[in-house]
């Protein structure tokens, strides 16, 4: 369950470094 939280805040990041 946790693995999985940190799986979405790292997508989010990724996106966000992408956005930039």
């Amino acid at each position: 369950m946790l693995a999985l939280v940190f799986s979405h805040h790292l997508n989010n990041l990724l996106l966000s470094v992408h956005q930039i």
